[in-house]
């Protein structure tokens, strides 16, 4: 997903399933922690790719964390009492990791 000077972010480095809409979030998210590194690598002229490893690892660990929880759902839709489980597990995530 990063490479020598390109960054691909959410849809152009992996299939986001829609059943969350999480794909304009998780651009956000590695546009947020790409931006800075930019500016600062084109203030002192270093474009390594370690100090871009982070944005690398961040959006693995978005789409895995967004992959497992689209598979759970659909394991669930099967039992109301497990969907009802991981439904209220996913939006009491969802309203504490909000500001």
């Amino acid at each position: 997903m990063v490479g020598d000077r390109f960054c691909l972010t959410s849809h152009a480095s992996g299939f986001i399933d829609p059943l969350y809409s999480r794909g304009l979030t998780n651009s956000f998210e590695v546009i947020n922690v790409l931006a800075y590194r930019l500016i600062e690598a084109s203030q002192d002229g270093d474009w390594s790719l370690e100090r871009f490893q982070y944005v690398e690892d961040l959006q693995q660990g978005l789409f895995d964390v967004h992959d497992d929880l689209v598979y759970t759902s659909f394991v669930a839709f099967r039992d109301y009492d497990l969907w009802n489980a991981v439904f209220r597990t996913w939006a009491l995530s969802t309203v504490l990791a909000a500001p």
